[in-house]
């Protein structure tokens, strides 16, 4: 729902029915090992709202390929992203994703700058946002 601001810690613990994940806008914190353990997970959208994500807010994710991060780099409470082997994708312009946050979130991630104002409709497919509408 529009209501909910905050993915409680465990949340989503050991939930394997997750494989795809966009977290709507309006989320502002991901806290402690809010997905860990979702063994199905393979792609995740963390919106431009989420300033903050606790410490192993998603660990574990064994099939975890593709995090993309649309906003500037949140704020960590330790090590956000752990036990996870993803690529993870920013905006290139976004000067926030510094070599600093990157390690902050998560050291173990391959970071790849994305250009122009891209998002992932889905998993592993790149569209351009234009004028509001999403353009393939």
């Amino acid at each position: 729902p529009d209501t909910v601001t905050v993915i409680e810690n465990s949340a989503f613990h050991g939930c394997n029915q997750l494989m795809a994940v966009d977290i709507p806008e309006g989320v502002q914190k991901i806290a402690d090992g809010a997905f860990i353990n979702c063994n199905q997970l393979t792609f995740l959208r963390i919106p431009a709202s989420v300033t903050i994500m606790g410490e192993g807010a998603i660990s574990g994710c064994a099939k975890l390929q593709s995090i993309y991060f649309a906003g500037d780099a949140p704020d960590t409470e330790g090590i956000a992203v752990e036990d996870v082997a993803a690529v993870a994708y920013y905006h290139s312009d976004n000067l926030t994703w510094n070599e600093a946050a990157q390690a902050s979130v998560g050291a173990e991630l391959t970071w790849i700058p994305v250009s122009g104002n891209m998002i992932f409709a889905q998993p592993e497919v790149p569209v351009a946002l234009e004028n509001s509408e999403i353009v393939e």
